[in-house]
């Protein structure tokens, strides 16, 4: 017998929002666990002198009325006070008060589920969006222990009179037809809250409290209207009845939306139909496609073992979290003893089993393998042979054997490899992680987390999204500059690319709290490609909708955005809310890093500035503000909202030769050499420089680089060579050291682009080292000084700040090193947080990039 979970959706007609005001929410507790109610307005309450209250719904159990209890009370007396009333000491407020307010529920029961509202004076219902407690019951304990006298109610029985006569009786509220197969259908023909109960289906010869129960809640009907259903599955002619559990209301804030007239919300009611979800599970051999169909399916309906091969597609079935699962595993058809014909023919039947349903392509990947461009020409051929790009919009990344992870998902993607990154990039950043060992409840929510993957990957292509035919200027293919715009309401970010675009229509502009802005908007020229995006900090999205809009941002951006330009007011103060709505946004893109070489701050309203803007920055500016220069590499440009075209014209193209520093740095492969004295920390450094693990380091006084070794990374692209220290006269001869060289300059190639010195700041430097720095120089010839650049490593040990130390008492060999290289250092902190190495890093492609500008500018390329 079937029991399916059944959605109430509310309201006869179509429920229009005119605008969230308020909303809460109430995060899933323990049972006896202090439980929170937390309140995000549109506004500072605080600073706007408003009122609230937060109620708690109930219903009266002799009527269909809704009654709201206040269980938090807050209001402005004459004297200008915040006095603050609640029903019950287990109630604490803080009055702390601002965009949010939390109150607290002390040991949290059973009386306390139920939904919540959050309402300032002067809105309506209707400005409100509720949410609902949840409390989560120890295993073996009834989450009705405190409803053990509720009453069960039969609301349809049946039996058969000899064997073709069905006779029925029913409840009032309810209808049943008397079709009956494998399945029959009870309709509640005005669903109201007295609808919202535990149903039970029961089949002779089993009994009430025997089978699977479902639980009845209520959705406000956003679409059609459809009649509500009940589906029950007896096994042929016998008595069949349909019980349910009285029980109060327990209505999730994301479904439950009704009319606040004073009686109980009533509306038509529809179920929430069996889903065909199917899954194909990809993957070369030995990558768990099997044990993980298996593991998705519940038991062992695909055969797995050490030596099994699976050699020919299955397709096995379940049902699973209310609705059928498919599971197609596959043979890995990239090996060697399958021509192209048969792939082409696994291939198709693969799309055939796809075709037309809700479902997901898995790419089983072992977690705790290194992932190779061996395995990647696997995928890339799989990728090929299906065609079309409908690949990756369904494709999810399954990291098996979980329970040999070292290290959480975060870790695994951090230090993923460049191949590896780059599927995770086509599959938009879908993963899920799957633990072999894992208990039935952890597999549960696994299952559970890939299903809502599953269910949200349609969501990207429906996002509606304008476009402008774009003019042709003459501009070269690929030298338009794509930038994305983005910031708080009311920072001017439209009024930015109308001036980017050099055309006051492209994007609505307006004044007002409220923004003009509500989707995503495409414009192009010649020049710039712009796009425009909503405030997503406002309440009216969620956290999903807010992932699903980055998303959106990156595809229409591909392959940049070139530049994220942050828009900042430079008229008001930069506040504490405005900085968590930026690390919010950096959050959301999902790669700080990246987030951070693409960042431009645009400050706006320039003509209300008393002053010059580089004398406030270098003044006492807030340090929100400090960190997120810091995170743009100080790079900014100042716009004007009222001047004329021509006036913001010094602005745009300041803009433009910040963008094409950027592309120069994300795109141009810079290669550089690292030399130096044995423990020196060369290899450190160009770990650093990489962002991964690529040269061998250890602690003493022997080298552990005794070969030169050269290795890249993807972002930024940086090819670094690592070399070992040829000043020891036991290991090389002179001859040695010319060949170590040519060597050197083969392998950085088209480069070098720079020769970073490594010199320690936390010790002295000795004529010694400097006699061998000279015979380097020597070695290499002419170009050496003009592609040089000291890198001061061991930073996190220097007492003093370097820029001072370097103007006083620092060894005259030192100065001629420094005057060498033109002034040009960078310091290393070898024990710096991730973010801080990307500065560093940031700073010497910075030197790096102008070095290879006054290169081009004078005709020099600085080739050895």
């Amino acid at each position: 017998m079937q029991i399916l979970s059944l959605l109430c959706l509310l309201g006869t007609g179509v429920l229009q929002r005119t605008g969230v005001k308020s909303r809460c929410e109430a995060p899933e507790v323990s049972f006896g666990h202090d439980a929170s109610i937390t309140c995000h307005f549109s506004e500072n309450i605080y600073h706007k002198r408003t009122s609230f209250t937060i109620y708690r719904y109930t219903k009266s159990r002799n009527t269909k009325i809704k009654l709201k209890d206040p269980i938090l009370n807050c209001f402005w007396t004459t004297a200008g006070n915040y006095t603050c009333s609640t029903p019950e000491n287990r109630y604490k407020f803080d009055k702390n008060v601002s965009r949010q307010v939390t109150v607290i529920i002390e040991k949290a029961s059973y009386a306390d589920e139920g939904r919540y509202e959050c309402s300032t004076e002067p809105s309506g219902p209707r400005d409100n969006e509720g949410c609902s407690l949840k409390l989560i019951y120890p295993k073996g304990v009834s989450s009705r222990c405190e409803a053990e006298s509720a009453k069960e109610t039969v609301v349809v029985d049946c039996f058969w009179v000899q064997t073709d006569q069905l006779k029925c009786s029913l409840a009032s509220g309810y209808e049943f037809d008397k079709n009956v197969s494998t399945h029959v259908t009870v309709t509640i023909p005005k669903a109201s809250l007295d609808s919202v109960a535990e149903y039970e289906c029961s089949a002779e010869p089993s009994y009430p409290g025997e089978n699977e129960r479902c639980v009845f809640t209520v959705k406000a009907l956003l679409e059609a209207d459809q009649p509500p259903e009940v589906v029950v599955v007896p096994t042929g002619p016998a008595g069949v009845h349909i019980g349910k559990d009285a029980a109060p209301p327990d209505v999730d804030n994301k479904i439950n939306e009704s009319r606040e007239d004073g009686n109980a919300a009533q509306g038509t009611c529809a179920l929430l139909r069996e889903k065909d979800c199917r899954l194909l599970i990809l993957g070369k051999t030995g990558s768990g496609k099997s044990t993980l169909g298996n593991m998705l399916l519940g038991g062992k309906p695909f055969e797995t073992g050490l030596g099994l091969v699976t050699t020919t597609t299955k397709t096995k079935d379940s049902q699973a979290q209310g609705g059928r699962l498919k599971v197609m595993d596959t043979p890995d058809i990239c090996n060697n003893q399958m021509n192209l014909a048969g792939q082409k023919g696994e291939v198709s039947k693969w799309k055939q089993f796809m075709s037309g349903s809700n479902g997901a392509i898995l790419l089983a990947i072992r977690c705790h393998e290194k992932y190779t461009a061996h395995d990647y020409s696997i995928y890339q051929q799989m990728k090929n042979l299906w065609g079309d790009s409908s690949f990756c919009k369904q494709m999810v990344v399954a990291f098996t054997f979980g329970d040999e992870l070292v290290g959480d998902s975060k870790e695994l993607i951090a230090k993923a490899s460049p191949e590896l990154k780059q599927i995770l990039q086509d599959a938009n950043a879908r993963f899920v992680v799957f633990n072999n060992q894992a208990t039935p409840g952890e597999q549960e929510r696994t299952l559970s987390k890939l299903l809502s993957l599953v269910d949200n990957l349609g969501e990207r292509e429906s996002a509606p999204v304008e476009r402008h035919v774009p003019r042709n200027d003459g501009i070269p293919d690929g030298s338009q500059h794509i930038v994305l715009l983005i910031g708080m309401t009311g920072n001017g970010r439209s009024s930015v690319g109308n001036t980017l675009l050099g055309r006051d229509d492209a994007f609505i502009t307006g004044c007002g709290m409220s923004s003009t802005k509500t989707r995503v908007q495409v414009e192009e020229t010649g020049r710039f490609k712009v796009v425009d995006t909503p405030d997503i900090s406002d309440t009216e999205y969620n956290d999903k909708q807010r992932k699903v809009a980055v998303l959106k941002w990156k595809e229409l951006t591909a392959p940049g955005p070139h530049a994220i330009l942050l828009t900042v007011r430079c008229d008001v103060r930069y506040t504490a809310e405005e900085y968590d709505i930026y690390k919010q946004l950096k959050k959301l893109w999902g790669d700080a890093e990246s987030f951070c070489r693409r960042l431009v701050v645009a400050f706006t309203f320039g003509d209300r500035q008393d002053g010059s803007i580089e004398e406030e920055l270098k003044g006492s500016i807030p340090q929100e503000l400090k960190n997120v220069l810091g995170d743009a590499g100080h790079r900014y440009v100042v716009f004007n909202n009222r001047a004329k075209p021509d006036d913001n014209k010094e602005a745009v193209n300041k803009l433009a030769d910040i963008v094409w520093t950027i592309r120069q740095q994300n795109e141009t492969e810079r290669c550089l050499i690292v030399v130096g004295k044995t423990g020196n920390g060369r290899s450190s450094v160009g770990n650093t420089l990489l962002g991964k693990d690529e040269f061998e380091t250890g602690c003493g006084m022997s080298s552990t680089t005794t070969e030169p070794k050269a290795a890249t990374s993807e972002q930024p692209k940086i090819k670094v060579v690592d070399t070992p220290d040829i000043s020891d006269n036991d290991h090389f001869t002179d001859k040695q050291r010319k060949e170590q060289l040519s060597l050197w300059k083969r392998l950085a190639a088209p480069g070098p682009h720079a020769i970073l010195l490594t010199v320690r700041c936390d010790v002295r430097y000795t004529a010694e080292e400097y006699d061998i720095y000279k015979q380097l120089k020597t070695l290499w010839g002419d170009s050496f000084c003009k592609l040089l650049i000291v890198a001061f490593t061991f930073g996190d040990r220097q007492d003093a700040d370097i820029e001072e130390e370097l103007k006083s008492s620092v060894p005259v060999e030192l100065k001629n090193v420094l005057k060498d290289a033109n002034g040009r250092y960078v310091v290393f902190d070898n024990r710096a947080e991730p973010g801080e190495e990307f500065k560093t890093v940031n700073r010497l492609l910075d030197i790096v990039d102008k070095l290879s500008k006054t290169a081009s500018a004078t005709g020099n390329r600085f080739r050895p």
